[in-house]
């Protein structure tokens, strides 16, 4: 059983954690370029709990928050119907940073950016 059963297995202990909790939970802890851990962990959350994470990310925000929000956001145009390709967490000189990049069937791309701040 994966670190991510573990955690969906108690539906009720989920629904208590807060979301900084459970990304110390999966992989080795931290949103890392090349661990999909917490991407994985998304796509089997309720919409509810979808709602509830992205919510965290903008209120109380903690260490890493912005990168979550960009899986979450990600995750929700997935559950829209677009295809998804996730961005990096951490860009750097030689790749070209985006959060994600939302295609549809019709030859047609979103790029997404997110942030957790207005300024």
């Amino acid at each position: 059983m994966t670190e991510i059963d573990k955690l969906l297995s108690n539906g009720k202990s989920i629904e208590n954690k807060k979301l900084y909790q459970i990304i110390s939970f999966i992989g080795d802890g931290k949103l890392k370029d090349g661990d999909d851990s917490f991407r994985q962990f998304l796509k089997n959350v309720s919409n509810d709990l979808l709602i509830k994470y992205a919510e965290d990310c903008l209120d109380k925000g903690f260490n890493d928050s912005g990168l979550a929000l960009q899986d979450i956001v990600n995750e929700i145009g997935s559950r829209l119907g677009f295809s998804i390709i996730n961005g990096l967490y951490r860009g750097t000189r030689n790749k070209i940073g985006f959060d994600g990049l939302w295609k549809q069937y019709d030859n047609w791309t979103l790029l997404v950016e997110v942030k957790t701040t207005d300024a």
